[in-house]
């Protein structure tokens, strides 16, 4: 994975005479290559809180079906974490969530969303895709106690995920995009929706808008 970095220089001031002459700023390129975040995938006590509760990270909210408030607190940071694309970070805190709400489908829901491909990691490998379809199978199966949009959501997110770990990315990418596209209609005034969707259009050309 590579980021690219544009540097601005300031403008030279010449003095020739009694004149000023500025030259034009100049910009430059590089890139940097990046690793990506290491998952916690292996291991998890699930007898000790998984993730720390972070400050400072927003207000942010998005219900879902649960009654336990430091697991919607958990899936709140989650998804924070996970539009700051720090996925890493986000699988933790909905790990967290399922912990503290095991029967929340929402929780799993998030597990899968973040161990899936996105713009800046669009090639998980196949421990996190064998990860994020066993989080969803347990999101579907207990889809029924959940909200009409989390369901929607839910049944989007399984069009990009197989237990054929050989299918191909791109394809599963294109059919969550589809998928994603009546979700966004069925709810035009949700903005987290929209973003969701807006994110699985990008993901099907990352870095080729």
């Amino acid at each position: 994975m590579y980021f690219f970095i544009f540097l601005m220089t300031k403008p030279e001031n010449n003095i020739e005479g009694n004149d000023v002459i500025n030259k034009p700023q100049q910009a430059s390129m590089y890139f940097m290559k990046c690793t990506v975040a290491k998952f916690m995938l292996r291991n998890v006590d699930t007898t000790q809180q998984i993730s720390p509760l972070f400050e400072n990270l927003g207000t942010h909210h998005f219900s879902i079906s649960t009654k336990i408030e430091k697991a919607q607190t958990f899936f709140n940071q989650g998804l924070k974490l996970a539009y700051a694309f720090n996925h890493a970070e986000a699988h933790r805190s909905f790990m967290e969530a399922s912990r503290l709400d095991p029967k929340a489908a929402m929780t799993y829901w998030g597990q899968a969303y973040v161990l899936g491909p996105n713009i800046n990691d669009a090639l998980p490998d196949d421990e996190r895709k064998l990860k994020s379809y066993e989080a969803l199978m347990k999101a579907k199966k207990l889809a029924a106690n959940a909200s009409p949009k989390e369901q929607a959501l839910i049944a989007a997110l399984t069009h990009r995920y197989s237990n054929d770990l050989s299918a191909d990315i791109a394809e599963l990418n294109v059919a969550y995009m589809n998928a994603m596209a009546e979700v966004a209609n069925n709810f035009p005034e949700d903005a987290d929706v929209q973003t969701m969707y807006a994110e699985a259009v990008m993901n099907t050309t990352p870095w080729n808008y």
